[in-house]
Formats: structure tokens, C-alpha cells, sequence
């Protein structure tokens, strides 16, 4: 096990396990794969919720074995040998149809009675329902092949024991996870004979399309989780230098603009008609659906992650800029290397757009529009970064994107006339010309890589002053294009606010707190007005 392994390979092979677990339950209880009539309700169902469990298992198990051995075992080696161990998921189906001679899966309808009798896992006599002896003799085969793992490098009899039954002690709770949030959601403690699809829980709300997705979502959430203190154990310097590269400062911003959509959409709903019929007295009862809730952050995260995965991307592009303009920067510092570096990124858009999957179809798609104009704008041989204002309305379209994408959480149907269009050709517009401020810093790392920018084409004090013009325009435009006149008075105290901001103080650093805090004073005041109006 001392060959290097590729992190995409272990990954891939750990999806084609679970995709032929999943097989093997559909066809040998004799199920459809596909419903004709729901085609993408299938695939959600068996392709997210039932892989995105297994998934948790692979992220849950090998981080347990690694917690019992330490300086035993490198957590990556744990993981390789978790990946190899995976393949035992597929002995549950195989034994119940082929020894026991039936077969049928599904959650336990009352998971407190399976953890009361918990010593009959072993024996074959006693019958859980909803917990099939195939399934009881894997969690078993988990606990025992980690545990001899754990005495073969360690020696230490106690610690071996417990480590076993901890493993498949794992096992057992990520299967009861979710019978045991939706009964709790339901009846308190009072658990009970319960059959999980029937929950409350589950079928309330309209953020999230779909019970599997709901149960996929919880567990690709974990999933990531997990992944991460991997990672951080793994190598905790790469982990923290990944936090601080996050540009938080910009993630908010992304953030803010995602909630910003979704309020407008919630204070504003389209005009009541047979699509939308349903959809209003459910939008005023959406705070005390913790469903809808957690499918509100979910997206968030989502882009969250589209704009880590985009900022990777471009740094990996910006390479040769950022040498001379970015020193801090992971590749420029060397605190990560090249391969790594990339992997990450392609593994958060892929959480990214699987999250938004999820959500629903139209969320997915917006998201994956966010990547495909972030590639556009980073990615050779495009490249829009490097022509001046081309590169901006491109950014603009992002961030007016982003827009549309926390509207469209709380829209089943949504289309994109639910926003009136001057709010989305304004946005644009003015985030285009505001744009122009981002180049400031990379001016000599810009002019080094013919990338064209005020600053490249004008020189840095006329860039400086045509930018402050640009930004002055925006700001002071914003109200005519966003409908929004009353709050042009607003927008004239914030521009000279800027201007004295920028020609008074020397202090680089200050300087940009300062305009960043006169940024979001404008945004937070421009969208409260812009969602009341």
C-alpha cells in the first residue's frame, strides 16, 4: 500500500461500488430503475440518495479506523483500505437473495427497537425488520475486518475490540440516521412503527424536489464534513492555507447577493395563476420547515462552492500574474501543490453542482451556468479575463446569476420573468462598470501578461481616475436603472464618500476596508429598498 494512488481513481472506483449496490438492489427485488413517467425522480432516488449514503460510509469508516491508530497509519492509507473495503456492501443483497433466499431493503420503520436489541445482530434466529440479515452480516464483517486490521498494527487487544465494534457501531447509526431525525421531527421521543417515505418531515416544503434529494443532501453534507477533517488531518498547513486562500471578503458578497434573490422572491411572488396557485400560502409558512430550511443553506453552500471552485481555476490560470501581484497565493507560496490544488477545485464543483442537482432542476442549471461563464472568464483558450470590459459584464452576468439563483429556490416553476428584466439588464450594467476596481492590485502582474485592463491600457494614474469615474457611475446610475430614484440622494453621499475615501487616505490596506464597507452599506440599503418596492 505504499504506491501513490490517484485521490479521482480511489473516488471513482468507491462511486462504480456504490452504483453496483445499488444495482443489485433494484434488480433483485425487482424494481424499476427508471419510471417513465419521472425519469429524473428515479435518478435522484437511486443514483444521489442511495450512492450519497454509501459515500458517507466511505467518508465516515476510514476516518474512524485512522482515529484507533494514529501514528500507526497514515490517515490517505486508511482510505485506500476503506475504498478496497467498500466492495463489501455488495455481500447484504447477494446473501439474503442467494443463502437466506429473500430479500427486500429499506429503512427501520422503528429504529429505537433495533438499537434496544442490539446484541441479536448476531444471531440469525431473531428478525429486525428493515434490517435484513445480509445487511447485519456486513456491518459484522466491518467490525471484525478493522478490528483484526487494528491488532495487526497495533498489537493492543482492548484497543482492537473497541475499534471494531466503533466501526460497526458507524454503520449501524448512518443506517438509523434518518428513521431517527424524521420520527424525532414527528412524535418526540415516542418512537415507534413509522415508515420513513410517509414522513412529515420528508414531504414538506418546496426547496427541495423530492424525498430522495432531501436524504441525499443530508448525507452529502456529512459527507463533506467528514472529507474535510480527513484532510485537516491529512495535512493540516494545505487545509488551512485552502481556508485562507477563500476570499472571504467576495464569498459573502456571493452569499449576500443568493439571499438578496431569495428575499425579493419571497416579498415579490409572481402573479397567482395555476403554476403558482399552491405556492403562497406555502411561502408564508416556510420558517417553520426546518426541511426547507436546511435546503435554503444547501444552496447557499452550493455557491459557495461554485465560487471556491471558480477562484482555484483562475489562480491556477493566473499563475504568472499572481507571482508578481499575489504573493500569498497557495501556488505562488508552494503551500500546495499544482495537482492537489487543481483536484480540490474540480471536487468542490462537482459537491457544488451535485448539491444543486438536488435542489431542483432549475437551481442546477442556473449553477451550472455559473461555471460554465466562470470557465469562460479563466480558462485558455477563452480567456475573456484578458479584454477589458468584456471580462467585467462577464463577472456581472455571475453575480446577476447568483441572483436569480436564490429567487429560483423558492419557485418551483420558476422562469426568469420573475424577475422583472430592468433589475436583471441593471445588475449587469452596473456591476460592469463597477467591475473595474478588481484590477487595481494585479496592475503589474496584468501589464506583464497582456491582459487588458484601464490600469494596462491607460497607464496606473489615469487607470486610477477612470476607474473612480467608472465606479462613480455605477453607483450614481444604480437607482435610475434599478427603479429605485428616490434613492438617488443615498447614492450621491455614498460617491463622495468614495472619492474622499480614496484621495484622502494613503494607507492601501485601510483603504480597502474602507471602500469595502462603503460597498456593502450600498448593497444591504440597495436591496432592502429594491425588495420593498
Amino acid at each position: 500500500m505504499t504506491k501513490n494512488y490517484s485521490v479521482g481513481n480511489i473516488l471513482l472506483g468507491v462511486l462504480a461500488i456504490a452504483t453496483i449496490r445499488d444495482f443489485l438492489e433494484v434488480t433483485l427485488q425487482g424494481l424499476f430503475v427508471l419510471y417513465p413517467e419521472d425519469p429524473l425522480y428515479s435518478l435522484k432516488n437511486y443514483f444521489l440518495h442511495y450512492n450519497s449514503f454509501y459515500f458517507l460510509i466511505f467518508a465516515s469508516l476510514p476516518l474512524v479506523l485512522f482515529l484507533f491508530l494514529r501514528k500507526n497509519a497514515s490517515i490517505s492509507l486508511c482510505y485506500k483500505l476503506g475504498a478496497l473495503a467498500m466492495t463489501l456492501i455488495w455481500v447484504g443483497p447477494l446473501f439474503d437473495y442467494f443463502v437466506v433466499g429473500s430479500f427486500e431493503m429499506f429503512y427501520p420503520r422503528d429504529p429505537l427497537s433495533v438499537v434496544c436489541n442490539i446484541h441479536h445482530l448476531a444471531d440469525p434466529s431473531y428478525n429486525y425488520e428493515g434490517l435484513s440479515k445480509g445487511m447485519r452480516l456486513e456491518i459484522i464483517l466491518v467490525g471484525l475486518g478493522g478490528g483484526y486490521y487494528l491488532y495487526h498494527k497495533t498489537k493492543k487487544v482492548f484497543r482492537s475490540v473497541c475499534g471494531g465494534i466503533c466501526l460497526s457501531a458507524t454503520c449501524l447509526a448512518i443506517g438509523l440516521l434518518v428513521p431517527f431525525l424524521t420520527q424525532y421531527y414527528e412524535y418526540g421521543f415516542n418512537f415507534g412503527y413509522h415508515k420513513l417515505y410517509d414522513s412529515t418531515l420528508l414531504n414538506q416544503g418546496f426547496v427541495i424536489h423530492g424525498v430522495g434529494s432531501k436524504i441525499a443532501l443530508l448525507y452529502l453534507f456529512l459527507s463533506g464534513l467528514l472529507f474535510a477533517v480527513a484532510y485537516y488531518f491529512r495535512n493540516p498547513k494545505r487545509f488551512i492555507s485552502i481556508i485562507n486562500n477563500f476570499r472571504w471578503s467576495r464569498s459573502i458578497h456571493y452569499i449576500l447577493l443568493f439571499i438578496a434573490g431569495l428575499v425579493f422572491i419571497y416579498n415579490n411572488p409572481p402573479v397567482p395563476d395555476s403554476t403558482y396557485e399552491s405556492h403562497f400560502d406555502y411561502l408564508t409558512t416556510i420558517w417553520n420547515h426546518p426541511i426547507d430550511l436546511f435546503g435554503i443553506f444547501m444552496a447557499s453552500l452550493s455557491i459557495f462552492l461554485s465560487f471556491q471552485s471558480a477562484v482555484i481555476f483562475n489562480d491556477i490560470c493566473d499563475y504568472d500574474i499572481d507571482i508578481v501581484s499575489n504573493a500569498t497565493r497557495p501556488l505562488v507560496n508552494k503551500s500546495i501543490p499544482l495537482k492537489e490544488y487543481s483536484l480540490i477545485g474540480k471536487l468542490f464543483a462537482i459537491l457544488a453542482l451535485t448539491i444543486a442537482f438536488c435542489i431542483s432542476e432549475t437551481f442546477f442549471f442556473l449553477v451550472l451556468l455559473y461555471h460554465f461563464f466562470a470557465f469562460l472568464y479563466s480558462t485558455p483558450p477563452f480567456r475573456l479575463r484578458k479584454f477589458f470590459l468584456l471580462s467585467n459584464i462577464v463577472l456581472a452576468t455571475i453575480f446577476t446569476l447568483t441572483f436569480h439563483a436564490g429567487a429560483a429556490v423558492l419557485i418551483s416553476n420558476y422562469q426568469f420573468e420573475n424577475i422583472p428584466p430592468y433589475i436583471t439588464f441593471g445588475l449587469i450594467i452596473c456591476y460592469a462598470l463597477a467591475l473595474v476596481a478588481k484590477d487595481s492590485k494585479d496592475y503589474k502582474g496584468d501589464k506583464k501578461s497582456n491582459i487588458q485592463t484601464l490600469y494596462t491600457l491607460f497607464g496606473k494614474k489615469s487607470g486610477n481616475v477612470l476607474t473612480s469615474l467608472f465606479i462613480c457611475s455605477s453607483i450614481l446610475l444604480t437607482p435610475f436603472l434599478l427603479h429605485l430614484k428616490t434613492l438617488f440622494a443615498f447614492s450621491v453621499a455614498i460617491c463622495i464618500s468614495f472619492l474622499l475615501v480614496i484621495t484622502k487616505i494613503k494607507n492601501n490596506e485601510t483603504k480597502e476596508i474602507l471602500v469595502i464597507s462603503l460597498y456593502y452599506t450600498f448593497m444591504l440599503i440597495l436591496f432592502f429598498s429594491l425588495v420593498k418596492s
